[in-house]
């Protein structure tokens, strides 16, 4: 009700349950999304997660900007 030349309501994410269709569809107001627009960069990320945890990138970094790494270790924090 608030907009009252809104003619479209375009999302940007796969699904459209953030956007009441009964209201859009009543007013005669088009409703968009755009499916499959984050399949890769969910598996990008999943990937990413995955190889953070199993190189302990995250507790590696915080050890060295907390200046405890000191030498040289082949070992230290290598993960799986």
């Amino acid at each position: 009700s608030a907009g009252q030349q809104l003619e479209v309501v375009a999302n940007m994410a796969v699904g459209y349950d953030n956007v009441d269709i009964q209201a859009a569809s009543r007013e005669g107001i088009a409703v968009c999304n755009t499916p499959d627009v984050l399949t890769d960069s969910t598996a990008d990320l999943t990937f990413a997660l995955l190889m953070a945890t199993a190189r302990r990138i995250v507790e590696a970094a915080q050890f060295v900007k907390e200046d405890r790494w000191k030498s040289w270790s082949p070992f230290l924090l290598a993960g799986h």
